[in-house]
């Protein structure tokens, strides 16, 4: 699974989760009088489809507003200023710890980890993102529902990131030597691990809203990840890093964003509008 399809993947499971329920059952007897007044209140609070799509958009862009916002904080730029140096240091000792993975004389790999263990690593975040984008969705905790709104919302976002970055040529963005590839030319896109990134950004929110049940397993899984990519020759050390220091970010951003949809009961709405045969947009906001 490339990371477009991971990317539509998320996507989907986001637009299956966000967009509101239209009908509930009920199984509870009620008296005619109750019927009819339950059922007049039904009718006056459906919501027509323009306002289905309207409070999905508003969500939606206040979500992702807030997720960035919370990018700039205290804890992210402490991850920041620990991982950079990091990711530095473990530059200059790239290629020597490569060493051990390739054999240049020869192009080939060496002291490789068995092959499911390479497909297991590429694939495993996709099925737990989509279990918890099931958990969540049945979830009636606010807090558990909210993580996994934000989680939804975090992925194809750190996908997109991560595509872009990799789009960019210096040099700590060319791939391990492989046996695979070229042995003369480089190739690019390793900078930062898209893959760890995802696990990492998984585990720090999870593991912050829910605790070590969640952190224990998530981590261990990126553990995984990190130490098969890197014995494979899919990712330098620093690459790796640089992929826990993202996803890390991102993890802590999100947490916050749980914090305040918890917090704060604000209800706003933007609702596109047509009047005279003009369309325009309509934005209100309660606090």
């Amino acid at each position: 699974m490339n990371y477009t399809k991971q990317f539509l993947f998320a996507y989907a499971a986001f637009l299956c989760f966000y967009y509101p329920i239209i009908g509930q059952t009920q199984t509870t007897k009620w008296s005619k009088k109750e019927q009819v007044k339950k059922r007049n209140a039904f009718a006056k609070n459906r919501q027509t489809p323009s306002k289905y799509v309207s409070e999905f958009v508003t969500t939606f862009a206040r979500d992702i507003y807030l997720l960035h916002k919370n990018l700039i904080d205290w804890d992210t730029l402490k991850v920041a200023a620990a991982i950079v140096p990091a990711t530095l240091i473990a530059h200059h000792y790239d290629e020597k710890i490569q060493c051990t993975f390739y054999d240049k004389n020869h192009h080939k790999n060496i002291h490789q980890m068995p092959h499911w263990t390479r497909e297991l690593a590429r694939h495993i975040t996709g099925p737990v993102i989509g279990l918890f984008a099931i958990q969540g969705f049945l979830s009636k905790n606010d807090d558990f529902r909210f993580t996994n709104q934000i989680m939804l919302i975090g992925v194809p976002i750190l996908v997109f990131m991560n595509q872009f970055i990799k789009k960019m040529n210096f040099e700590m963005c060319y791939r391990p030597w492989h046996e695979q590839f070229s042995s003369v030319k480089r190739s690019l896109g390793g900078f930062p691990s898209g893959h760890l990134s995802h696990a990492v950004y998984l585990t720090v929110l999870y593991g912050v809203r829910h605790g070590y049940r969640f952190a224990l397993p998530l981590g261990l899984m990126s553990t995984f990840i990190g130490a098969t990519f890197l014995s494979c020759n899919r990712h330098y050390l620093s690459q790796l890093i640089a992929g826990v220091g993202f996803g890390a970010v991102y993890g802590l951003a999100a947490g916050k964003v749980v914090d305040y949809k918890l917090k704060h009961n604000i209800d706003i709405m933007i609702q596109p509008q047509f009047a005279g045969g003009k369309p325009s947009l309509s934005i209100t906001w309660k606090f």
